[in-house]
């Protein structure tokens, strides 16, 4: 996988990431190749790092910077690696997927509660969708 993950980076950078990556069409934080990466994956990426490299310290000016940059490179490079998987053929059973999402949706405790954690992080089904 780090041979794909380079040889994606590889290409993303000789072609010019520019021609991969877009910034914020319809509110997306990033677009990479069509794909709208959104605000919200963009934080739960930052959150992710923050206990590897804070270590509780308040992270700010250009530290802060570089660990948004690390999860934006993040996203891009998951992204690349998800559209080389559909292109290869390669899939994740879509049962695995909804059993994923029906454990997330129970940790609510009604529908109602659910949607409203949804769209307080501005989230969408589909997009938790493709983060599972």
């Amino acid at each position: 996988m780090k041979c794909v993950a380079s040889a994606l980076l590889v290409a993303a950078l000789t072609l010019g990431i520019h021609s991969v990556v877009s910034a914020d069409q319809e509110s997306a934080a990033v677009v990479v190749n069509g794909v709208r990466i959104m605000p919200w994956e963009a934080e739960r990426e930052f959150r992710n790092l923050l206990p590897q490299t804070s270590f509780h310290r308040r992270l700010e000016g250009e530290r802060r910077t570089e660990l948004e940059r690390q999860a934006f490179d993040a996203l891009v490079m998951k992204e690349l690696k998800r559209q080389w998987a559909v292109e290869e053929g390669l899939s994740v059973d879509a049962s695995s997927v909804d059993r994923e999402l029906t454990a997330i949706r129970q940790r609510f405790p009604d529908l109602t509660a659910y949607r409203q954690a949804m769209a307080e992080r501005k989230m969408s089904e589909d997009g938790l969708r493709r983060a599972i």
